[in-house]
């Protein structure tokens, strides 16, 4: 595993401190309460990781002052309780390198539940549980369904990732935002790397069902800058012809919008895309729902003749700019749109946090 692998896994469950004056986070947490025999076991009377912990979900040993995942081990430097939520500080390191610290932040749900939130999107989070060793799995709260467990492909994924260029941080911030209830296709998601010049294959779409990560082209928006590469992200909230930034659900198109898109001509080799398909955007963080609210316009995915093999070979690899949608590869677009439906989108400017454009 790669050292930036191995600390993208991690960073999913690095939430949990030293213990709290009123809730003792001691113990084995795990984001699948179906398999913690499968992740954890235990040997002269301490917990550690199975030799295929990976393959069964994100898992966390605290003890005292440390936590530890199967590839990294971190030191609690510094904790605030306030009205039911840690916000802890967390100091971390590899065999092979110091990672340095973080900034987390937990809710606490009951004795057994503890919940990794993010406060740029206050609807989201990821629920961990804790872990009974005794038995043979955890039982969870009344009410919360077995868990999805496309974590054990997280690594290869990643690794995957790393070699096709993909941004791993702003991936990290994606594969936690994904797995929320708002998005009902929760085993695939896209990364839009819009900061990458055009001519790259800059979005990354992450299939947990199939194992595999592929890279594809996709344009950015005209306000974003020239055909070249975009170098204007802040004030895509006022510019309509900017792609929006952040986390978008990919929700089915009306077929007046799919009309628009139905048949696609390459202007320069003459090829034509019939029954292509689109689907509309929503923003699903507070900074960029504005999409949903401006009629008549939609924002969407969908293919056009700026981004076919013809156009890239007259300009140099290049491709066109949209007014403001995610547009990719007609030869690709019923494909990626299939898959995409109901899942996340996160558009980012390289690692940067969202935060930095607003």
């Amino acid at each position: 595993m790669s050292k930036l692998a191995a600390s993208i896994l991690f960073c999913a469950c690095i939430i949990f401190s030293v213990p709290a004056n009123a809730f003792d986070l001691d113990g084995a947490w795990t984001t699948n309460p179906e398999n913690c025999g499968k992740v954890f076991e235990t040997k002269d009377k301490k917990v550690s990781f199975t030799h295929n912990s990976d393959e069964f979900g994100s898992g966390l040993v605290v003890e005292g002052n440390e936590m530890r995942g199967p590839a990294k081990t971190c030191k609690i430097t510094g904790r605030k309780e306030s009205g039911g939520i840690l916000h802890l500080i967390a100091s971390c390191s590899t065999d092979i390198a110091v990672l340095g610290t973080q900034q987390v932040d937990v809710k606490i749900d009951n004795d057994n539940q503890l919940t990794r939130i993010y406060p740029e999107f206050p609807e989201m989070g990821i629920p961990f549980y804790r872990c009974k060793l005794s038995q043979s799995k955890a039982t969870p709260p009344a009410g919360v369904t077995k868990q999805d467990d496309f974590a054990g492909k997280l690594v290869s994924l990643l690794q995957q990732a790393e070699q096709l260029g993909a941004p791993l941080a702003a991936i990290q911030r994606a594969v936690a935002i994904s797995r929320q209830p708002t998005f009902s296709k929760k085993d695939v998601f896209a990364v839009f790397d819009i900061s990458q010049p055009s001519a790259n294959k800059r979005f990354y779409l992450l299939d947990f069902t199939s194992g595999q990560v592929t890279a594809h082209f996709a344009a950015h928006g005209r306000s974003n800058g020239p055909h070249a590469r975009a170098t204007k992200f802040k004030g895509f909230q006022r510019d309509l012809n900017m792609v929006p930034l952040g986390p978008l659900k990919t929700v089915a198109a009306s077929p007046e919008v799919t009309d628009h898109y139905r048949t696609i001509v390459d202007r320069y080799d003459k090829t034509v895309y019939r029954n292509m398909i689109v689907a509309v955007l929503e923003g699903v963080a507070p900074y960029n729902r504005y999409i949903n609210h401006t009629p008549p316009y939609k924002w969407v995915i969908h293919p056009n003749w700026y981004t076919t093999a013809g156009y890239r070979a007259k300009n140099n690899g290049m491709l066109g700019r949209s007014l403001g949608c995610i547009t990719v590869d007609p030869a690709e677009n019923n494909k990626i749109i299939t898959r995409l439906k109901g899942a996340l989108i996160y558009v980012t400017v390289g690692d940067a946090p969202i935060e930095q454009y607003l």
